[in-house]
């Protein structure tokens, strides 16, 4: 069947297929409804076929899907943030998976280009994503595709789901080579986010990991995963590179070069030693929220609104003594000492109430 045939038709008597979400060269991503439940449920049902219906491949690929599929089954049991796996079968040496539809906008609707996203924000992003990507790899799963539009934020709750496992495509990249063996056509992954590991089918936790600092990079900077400059010299992906990066909190920085190192030994092992690593790091703010926490309390104690934006600006720069103009040194003397006497009078006025 074509994507276009399947359009209208009903599975197994049961999923009505309404309209195509996706397509790919692995197969197609449908949209139903699920006529056998009370008020027709929307489901999704992907559609997956291999290129090469050799006896070989199609015995590989039964023994593949129904792998996957149990893998699916077991994760979606026990993890709500990633969807459940409804029904798997076969129909015409073709394969089919019914699971949950997940209401919500998938990440391409909060990362948008050019429009770079505070650093609070994508911090939050990629530790919401390595809650659920750590027990995906402690069930010693690879997702392999990790990238926002397999992130979906659900409306209900707004937690973030993983869809769409790079592993079940596989099916559809089986061929038989010259030499009479079973073989891929092609890696699975998606350019831009995959590391060069899993462009020779040697996939590893770490490429999931080395997905997920390249997201963070393109929210930090607005820019497109597969336009990155990198290192001249060490042909590394680096935060340095990026001006957008300039204000970032060190352990942040130290977090993403790490995550997108080129060789995957050099990065962290998988999602739950780059949890420990985000949740070593001390809460932090931006250099905007830290520029307006640093202004909104001075004005509050009485320092001028300029002098205090400028004083501002400098504390939340964050900048050693040594690096700071005698200007800017007396400034920020100034104005702390004007806070310090501020303070100590309100601080006495409440004690004598």
């Amino acid at each position: 069947m074509t994507q276009s045939h399947l359009i209208g038709k009903t599975l197994r008597k049961r999923y009505k297929i309404i309209t195509l979400l996706g397509s790919g060269g692995f197969g197609n991503t449908y949209l139903a409804v699920d006529l056998d439940l009370p008020g027709v449920p929307k489901c999704v049902v992907k559609h997956l076929k291999p290129q090469d219906s050799n006896y070989a491949i199609m015995s590989i690929a039964k023994k593949l899907f129904e792998r996957e599929a149990q893998s699916l089954y077991r994760l979606g049991n026990e993890n709500n943030q990633i969807p459940k796996l409804f029904a798997h079968f076969e129909e015409q040496g073709e394969f089919y998976l019914v699971q949950e539809f997940i209401d919500g906008h998938d990440l391409t609707q909060e990362i948008i280009p050019n429009e770079p996203l505070t650093e609070n924000k994508v911090f939050q992003i990629l530790k919401d994503i390595l809650e659920v990507l750590a027990f995906v790899h402690q069930n010693n799963v690879i997702h392999r595709d990790i990238k926002p539009q397999n992130l979906r934020r659900r409306q209900k709750d707004g937690k973030i789901v993983l869809i769409d496992f790079g592993a079940v495509r596989e099916i559809g990249a089986l061929e038989v080579n010259s030499q009479g063996q079973t073989t891929h056509t092609v890696a699975i992954g998606t350019p831009g986010y995959m590391p060069s590991e899993q462009l020779v089918f040697h996939p590893q936790f770490s490429s999931d990991i080395y997905a997920l600092g390249i997201i963070g990079i393109q929210a930090l900077t607005g820019l497109d995963p597969r336009k990155l400059p990198r290192d001249d010299s060490t042909g590394e992906l680096r935060c340095a590179l990026f001006h957008e990066c300039a204000n970032l909190s060190p352990g942040l920085v130290e977090i993403l070069d790490t995550m997108v190192r080129y060789d995957y030994r050099q990065r962290y092992k998988d999602a739950t030693v780059a949890l420990e690593a985000f949740g070593q790091m001390q809460l932090f703010i931006s250099f905007d929220d830290k520029q307006q926490l640093f202004h909104t309390e001075l004005v509050k104690y009485g320092v001028g609104y300029h002098k205090a934006a400028e004083a501002a600006r400098i504390l939340a720069s964050g900048k050693p003594d040594e690096l700071l103009t005698t200007q800017e040194i007396q400034l920020v003397i100034e104005v702390c000492q004007e806070w310090s006497r501020q303070h100590k009078r309100l601080t006495s006025l409440l004690k004598d109430r």
